[in-house]
C-alpha cells in the first residue's frame, strides 16, 4: 500500500465495485460486492495459471528408430516413478549406442515394434516393460556386460512382453542396494549365455508370473549373491523358472563370507536343480562349504 493512501482508498482501488452503484448500508449489498470480489479474484488467478507457462509431457511417445529412441532416453528427465512416459515402439529398431536411464527418469516400454540392442541399458532410475514390448540383442554385441543393468535404487518391472537374449553373457543384472527386479509377467529366455537373471550385492528380486528359460549348456536361469552387509533376497510369488541345458541350474547362490542370501518360494514352479554355494573367504573364495 502507497504511504500516501488512506487505508480506504487503498482498498477501493483493490475492490472498486464496493465503492460503486452497490455500496449501501444494507446487508445484501454487502453480500453482493463481497460476492462479486470473490469471483474477480478467482477469475484472475486462473487466467494467470493458465497463461503461466506447465511443463507437460506427451501421454505416448512414437519411436520410429534407434537413434530416436536413445535421444529420448539420454537428454531429458520424465516421467515418474508413479506414470512412466510412455514409449511406443512402432517398428523394429536398432539401438547400437549404450542407453542412459537417470535417476530421474522413469519410462514405459510398449510394443508391438521391437528393440534390438548392440550395447546396454543401463538402469538409475526406472523402467517397465509392458504387453508387447520385445528387447533381443543383436549378433556382435559385447558379451561382457548384461543386456539390462539394474543398479543402486533403481527398479526394472516387467508386466509383459519379451526379451530374449542368444548373445551376452548376461541378460538381467540387478546389482546393489534398493536395486529391484519385479517380474509380474511376460518371458524372458535365452540359450546361449551362462546366467539369465543375477542379483548381487544387496538387491531383491521378486518374481509374480511369467516365465524364465535357460538351454545353455551350463547356464544358470537365476543367480543370488551376497556379501557381508549386503544380502540379497530372491522372493516367488508366482510364475516358471525353467532350466534345460545339459548341467544347468533353475537357480544358484553365491554367497560370500559365510553370508547366504534370502530365497523364498511361496508358489510357483521351478523346473531344474537348485544349488547353494558359500564361500567363507570373502575375498578368494578359498572355503567352500
Amino acid at each position: 500500500m502507497n504511504n500516501s493512501m488512506t487505508r480506504s482508498e487503498y482498498k477501493q482501488q483493490q475492490c472498486p465495485v464496493e465503492y460503486g452503484v452497490l455500496t449501501n448500508k444494507t446487508g445484501f449489498g454487502r453480500l453482493v460486492s463481497l460476492v462479486f470480489c470473490v469471483l474477480f479474484a478467482s477469475i484472475t488467478f486462473i487466467g494467470l495459471f493458465i497463461l503461466t507457462p506447465q511443463t507437460i509431457y506427451a501421454d505416448e511417445i512414437e519411436i520410429t528408430s534407434g537413434d530416436q529412441f536413445r535421444n529420448v532416453i539420454n537428454s531429458v528427465s520424465m516421467g515418474s516413478p508413479t506414470n512412466p512416459q510412455k514409449l511406443k515402439i512402432m517398428n523394429r529398431i536398432e539401438v547400437t549406442d549404450n542407453v542412459l536411464i537417470t535417476s530421474n527418469s522413469h519410462f514405459e516400454i510398449v510394443g508391438p515394434g521391437e528393440i534390438v540392442l548392440g550395447n546396454n541399458i543401463y538402469i538409475s532410475g526406472s523402467l517397465t516393460l509392458s504387453e508387447g514390448s520385445n528387447i533381443s540383442a543383436l549378433s556382435g554385441t559385447n558379451q561382457n556386460f548384461p543386456l539390462i543393468f539394474v543398479d543402486f535404487d533403481a527398479t526394472l518391472t516387467m508386466n509383459g512382453g519379451v526379451i530374449t537374449n542368444n548373445v551376452t553373457n548376461k541378460t538381467i543384472s540387478t546389482v546393489g542396494t534398493d536395486a529391484g527386479f519385479i517380474m509380474n509377467g511376460g518371458t524372458i529366455s535365452s540359450n546361449s549365455n551362462t546366467k539369465t537373471i543375477i542379483i548381487d550385492n544387496g538387491a531383491t528380486f521378486t518374481m509374480n508370473g511369467g516365465t524364465i528359460n535357460n538351454s545353455a549348456a551350463n547356464g544358470v536361469a537365476v543367480k543370488v549373491g551376497s556379501i557381508p552387509n549386503k544380502i540379497s533376497t530372491f522372493q516367488m510369488n508366482g510364475g516358471t523358472i525353467n532350466s534345460t541345458g545339459t548341467s544347468g541350474k533353475a537357480v544358484q547362490t553365491d554367497d560370500q563370507g559365510g553370508v547366504e542370501s534370502v530365497i523364498t518360494q511361496e508358489s510357483g514352479t521351478i523346473i531344474g536343480p537348485v544349488e547353494k554355494r558359500r564361500y567363507y573367504d570373502v575375498c578368494c573364495y578359498l572355503q567352500r562349504q
